[in-house]
């Protein structure tokens, strides 16, 4: 009889001898990095001077025609036409 050649030893990209244990090509960290950090804080930022610019305009748009009306002595039929309130 024939003895059998070496074993060769059978290694699959991508598997583990444990079937419950992940393996994964690429391993990194999923923590924010201080770039991270300072674009959120960037974009947090931006947004809430968005919204006070924004209230400030809306603000002074509305108030304009309610101050002027009261200054003329409006009763308030011009501000009802303004808006077309009933």
């Amino acid at each position: 009889m024939t003895e059998p050649g070496p074993r060769t030893l059978d290694v699959r990209v991508g598997s583990a001898t444990n079937a419950l244990t992940p393996v994964s090509a690429a391993e990194r960290s999923l923590a924010a990095t201080p770039g991270h950090w300072l674009g959120l804080a960037a974009v947090v930022l931006a947004a809430l001077t968005a919204d006070q610019l924004t209230k400030r305009i809306v603000s002074s748009l509305l108030h304009a025609p309610i101050e002027s009306a009261r200054e003329a002595g409006d009763d308030g039929t011009a501000l009802r036409d303004l808006f077309r309130l009933p």
